[in-house]
């Protein structure tokens, strides 16, 4: 893929934060940040919903939950769900009262916030999503997936 140069003007303060963000992270240059935060910003979360007028985006997802260890979690079927695939499930005690459970996800983000979101709602559980439209994703690298690329 051929890089593109232009211009982009920011306020000194910004530019020394990007500086430090560099340094920190341990990016070879500004640009490399820059691209890595461009990426991140065009595939996280967002609408991309039919009724939104965006494609419904295949995306992954992780899902971490904490709860209290002498909760049981409701189950929440898959099955109305056509493309969401549990990947990977990590479910591990970080004291003796608590839960950290971690699952990684694949679907239409629509299918998978929907999801997440009934275990989130559970009373005691604290949740966060993390979503990444791969569809978006696979285009910033030049490649075009095809339409259901998990299958």
């Amino acid at each position: 893929m051929s890089l593109l140069r232009f211009g982009v003007a920011m306020e000194k303060e910004l530019v020394d934060q990007l500086d430090r963000f560099v340094c920190q992270e341990g990016f070879a240059n500004r640009s490399e940040a820059l691209r890595s935060l461009v990426r991140r910003a065009l595939t996280e979360e967002r609408p991309n919903t039919p009724e939104s007028g965006g494609p419904v985006a295949l995306s992954g997802g992780v899902l971490t939950l904490v709860y209290p260890a002498q909760q049981k979690l409701d189950r929440v079927p898959t099955a109305p769900y056509s493309s969401l695939h549990i990947q990977a499930n990590l479910q591990l005690h970080v004291d003796p009262t608590s839960v950290l459970k971690i699952l990684v996800l694949r679907g239409k983000a629509v299918e998978i916030r929907d999801w997440s979101n009934h275990l989130i709602r559970q009373k005691g559980v604290v949740g966060n999503l993390g979503l990444m439209d791969t569809t978006t994703l696979a285009q910033s690298f030049g490649k075009n997936p095809p339409e259901d690329s998990h299958e």
